[in-house]
């Protein structure tokens, strides 16, 4: 995981779940202001994004919080993933 990568994923879904846009435009818009990410980084955000979105009332249910970064420690849990060692996971147990 890479903070970076992340901090796209989050950003995608402010765009979609509180302002209202559609999930492919705002992944598209965000690929591209982003040049120097790589085909991996690229293909972790688009995947993610989408994964999240289709999830997304499971991973709210779940999380401690709405805390985006809750969200997405929840989801990345939920995939059989270990979290990294961050401050932004503290809140979050995998039990």
């Amino acid at each position: 995981l890479h903070n970076n990568t992340i901090r796209g994923v989050h950003t995608a879904l402010q765009a979609i779940f509180e302002e209202g846009q559609y999930a492919d435009k705002v992944i598209e818009r965000t690929l591209k202001s982003n040049p120097k990410w790589g085909a991996k980084d690229r293909s972790f955000i688009a995947e993610t994004t989408y994964e999240m979105v289709r999830w997304w009332r499971l991973i709210k249910h779940l999380s401690p919080s709405s805390n985006y970064w809750d969200l997405f420690g929840t989801y990345w849990i939920m995939q059989g993933n270990a979290l990294p060692d961050w401050e932004e996971f503290e809140r979050l147990h995998p039990e």
